[in-house]
């Protein structure tokens, strides 16, 4: 078992960042296909749709403050858009249901 210490990071996206860091290409998440056999994504792969999701949050010009909601069946990608909205300029995501 590997372990790091964290200098306790003051936020969110310190600590977000400081685990792909240092684990890019572990497997963080694995998700059953059609097939029920797993599918693995690391850090690194998680960190690249949760950085696309936070762009697209900015370019629609979603900032500080506002809220974001989401509305979709549990699922991964789900919780993508709720961790991209945490990361993104302290957006609030309104789940449903």
């Amino acid at each position: 078992m590997h372990t790091f210490t964290l200098d306790k990071p003051d936020n969110l996206v310190d600590w977000w960042q400081e685990s792909v860091d240092h684990y890019a290409d572990k497997r963080l998440v694995g998700t059953k296909n059609k097939d029920g056999v797993y599918e693995w994504a690391t850090r690194r792969e998680i960190n690249t749709r949760i950085d696309n999701l936070r762009a697209g949050l900015a370019q629609l010009g979603v900032g500080e403050g506002d809220a974001v909601g989401i509305i979709a069946n549990t699922r991964l990608e789900w919780t993508y858009g709720n961790i991209a909205c945490g990361l993104h300029e302290r957006v609030l995501s309104l789940p449903s249901g």
